[in-house]
């Protein structure tokens, strides 16, 4: 399921043609924040998180749940 989600990630991070710099201001997380996701350092991340990954993505929340 992790691999699923890091895929998604990637996969919509592309089709936006944003930068891991750009999609961790957008989602409004530090770099370091956002690396830590992409290395499973957080595995279960928060709610705002997701939240705000979804709106920079544009994608629904639930679709990276």
């Amino acid at each position: 399921m992790r691999g699923e989600f890091l895929a998604f990630i990637a996969a919509r991070r592309a089709e936006l043609k944003l930068n891991k710099k750009e999609l961790a201001e957008r989602a409004g997380l530090s770099r370091q924040a956002f690396y830590k996701i992409l290395n499973g350092d957080i595995s279960e991340p928060g709610v705002s998180t997701i939240v705000g990954l979804a709106k920079a993505l544009q994608v629904r929340p639930d679709s990276l749940l």
